[in-house]
């Protein structure tokens, strides 16, 4: 709602103020700019995986665009966030609280390490920490503008491997490998 009211009229406020952008490194931002197409391809891109979410799916859970992952991550914040906020939104809803084998309703923690688990692009939260050590050679690789190009996801580890902790290595028959440093 936030983006679609700023793309109506832009000059009420910068870009970087408009949820859920305020939660991304000005780096990030700086890339971005006041970019009317880049907001408008976000906000599409949020109603494609609301849309998917309805039906049970999440972006982990299919090939996808960069994006995608980082709208999940966006959404976890301000979810977490409201229900503290506003719990009243949420009373209708039966809590479940966490045991050894399903996570809570109170454990952010652990979605966010399921996420983690299950995320295609190992970089999925990076935008969202300021001043992350990796987030200057993440958009070095990838601006902003190419998050919504359909192209092979980073996968695990690369965070690793772009910090030089691993190294992918490949044999003579193509099949590949990890060693840590």
């Amino acid at each position: 709602m936030s983006i679609e009211e700023w793309l109506k009229d832009p000059v009420s406020e910068p870009l970087h103020q408009v949820p859920p952008f305020h939660q991304l490194d000005l780096l990030v931002m700086m890339h971005v700019n006041e970019s009317r197409a880049w907001a408008a391809k976000v906000a599409e891109r949020c109603y494609a995986v609301s849309e998917e979410i309805a039906t049970g799916v999440l972006p982990f859970d299919r090939p996808g665009v960069y994006v995608d992952e980082l709208l999940v991550a966006l959404a976890l914040r301000d979810a977490q966030e409201s229900m503290q906020d506003l719990p009243e939104m949420y009373e209708k809803l039966t809590a479940r609280f966490g045991s050894d084998d399903s996570v809570g309703d109170e454990d952010w923690n652990a979605v966010s390490d399921n996420f983690d688990d299950r995320c295609q692009w190992d970089e999925w939260e990076v935008p969202l920490y300021h001043e992350h050590p990796l987030l200057p050679a993440i958009l070095a690789v990838r601006h902003p503008f190419t998050w919504f190009d359909n192209v092979p996801a980073t996968g695990a580890g690369y965070l690793n491997r772009l910090a030089g902790i691993e190294i992918l290595v490949t044999d003579d028959q193509g099949a590949t490998d990890h060693e840590h440093e």
